[in-house]
């Protein structure tokens, strides 16, 4: 997102105000901030980039492969969503999605989501799901262990929960 008061540098400073119901909002670069007096008592901001940098272990070599990656949108590049951690529109995601996906695997631990779901039947497949994955655990075990007749009964179970998915 470009500033709202230069329209030349990406925003890195979103302010809201709400006085008598009446809402301001500015999306102002840091030059235009510190003159229009918003980024007063802000001495040393949090560089969202350089943190993300040194955790990944990206070096300054990193930066103008970044900065070569534009979103053909809005104009944002993934350098600026490193230094503010904001994309610039809808677009930056799938523009930046290769990147996006490395950056994420390395700080998340897993790729499945645990939070709410949107309905009783995708809460019914996730726990199916889940049921089969054990069960294909165990069965990895119990034919480490020999025990084959056991593995057979697993085996069926499987075949028959993952039988219902394809009804």
């Amino acid at each position: 997102m470009l500033c709202s008061n230069c329209k030349k540098r990406p925003a890195t400073l979103h302010y809201k105000e709400t006085i008598n119901g009446v809402t301001h909002e500015a999306h102002l670069c840091q030059e235009c901030a510190i003159a229009s007096g918003y980024a007063e008592g802000f001495h040393d901001p949090l560089d969202f980039g350089s943190i993300l940098n040194e955790f990944l272990g990206i070096g300054v070599s990193g930066s103008s492969l970044n900065s070569a990656h534009v979103c053909p949108n809005c104009g944002t590049d993934f350098e600026t969503f490193r230094t503010t951690g904001l994309m610039g529109c809808e677009h930056c995601y799938e523009k930046f999605e290769s990147r996006l996906d490395a950056m994420l695997s390395s700080i998340q631990t897993g790729t499945t989501h645990k939070g709410k779901t949107s309905s009783k039947e995708d809460n019914q497949k996730k726990e199916k799901e889940s049921k089969i994955e054990g069960l294909k655990q165990e069965l990895k075990k119990k034919i480490q262990e020999e025990k084959y007749e056991e593995a057979a009964k697993i085996r069926d179970q499987i075949k028959e929960l993952e039988g219902k998915d394809n009804e």
